[in-house]
């Protein structure tokens, strides 16, 4: 999103990783990015999110962090504990 360019989604083994995992399966056949997968990747984000490609890739790749899998964790426990109560 640099540059005002919030269409443009920088394709690398983290959007291949995750475009593949939840969006495009038939990715996981493949061990690398090449330039026709880079496309492939592309125009799929162009095609689903728009102009709004360059912050959706953001909102994904952010899932990945290990600060929020940690939140994600703690949500879960509390989920069980709450189960267990009842």
């Amino acid at each position: 999103m640099a540059l005002n360019q919030h269409h443009v989604v920088p394709v690398d083994t983290h959007v291949f990783q995750i475009t593949a995992l939840h969006y495009l399966p038939e990715l996981k056949k493949s061990k690398n990015v090449t330039d026709v997968i880079y496309r492939r990747i592309y125009e799929f984000y162009d095609e689903r999110f728009g102009s709004h490609a360059g912050w959706a890739h953001s909102v994904l790749f952010s899932t990945r962090l290990k600060r929020f899998k940690y939140k994600e964790k703690l949500q879960e426990e509390d989920t069980v504990e709450i189960m267990k109560k009842k």
